[in-house]
């Protein structure tokens, strides 16, 4: 469903007229009446105030809810793939371990920028046509879902090759100054 189609679905499940709506809204009957058939779109404060008065959010009333939801759930999937690689490779790093407070704020804030793509059904709508010319010849076509998890997927190697990089050009006059951090930090326990 599209906007509008939302808009009046959620409206009438609410059981609120576009009267009582328009009047809440401080609109007239007739836009709330062009919103619901799509010649007019809301702006986003207008989408915003209609999205609270029907109790329901702006990804719902744009068609996005189930595809924010499964995405959602990618980026937890995606974030804990990335905690394990931390584990595994990242800790063993002598420099990595210096930097570990920092690091977790570093997922925490990659975590959010995966859930961000979320909210934008992903930049894969632009490229679904290159990615599905690239599988054409295949036997078993790729579906939409197969090609999002795809892109999904590329997105994250790439971020990941970037915080790698950041990580390996951390200064290394700042490592050092944790480890003088903790070594004193160690003395002044043992005293």
């Amino acid at each position: 469903m599209n906007l509008s189609e939302n808009i009046k679905k959620y409206r009438k499940e609410k059981k609120v007229t576009q009267k009582e709506l328009a009047k809440k809204l401080n609109k007239s009957e007739s836009t709330i009446q062009k919103y619901e058939s799509g010649s007019v779109t809301p702006d986003i404060k207008t989408l915003t105030d209609i999205a609270e008065i029907l109790g329901v959010t702006i990804n719902d009333l744009i068609g996005l809810g189930n595809e924010y939801n499964r995405a959602a759930s990618l980026s937890d999937t995606y974030f804990n793939s990335v905690m394990k690689w931390s584990e595994d490779k990242a800790f063993n790093d002598i420099e990595t371990i210096c930097i570990r407070e920092h690091f977790f704020d570093l997922l925490l804030r990659y975590k959010q920028l995966i859930e961000s793509f979320s909210g934008t059904k992903y930049r894969w709508l632009e490229e679904k046509e290159a990615y599905s010319s690239i599988y054409n010849n295949m036997e078993n076509p790729l579906t939409e879902t197969k090609i999002k998890e795809i892109f999904l997927k590329k997105e994250l190697e790439h971020d990941m090759y970037e915080l790698e990089n950041w990580v390996n050009a951390f200064p290394s006059w700042m490592i050092r100054r944790e480890t003088e951090l903790d070594s004193n930090n160690k003395e002044d326990d043992t005293e």
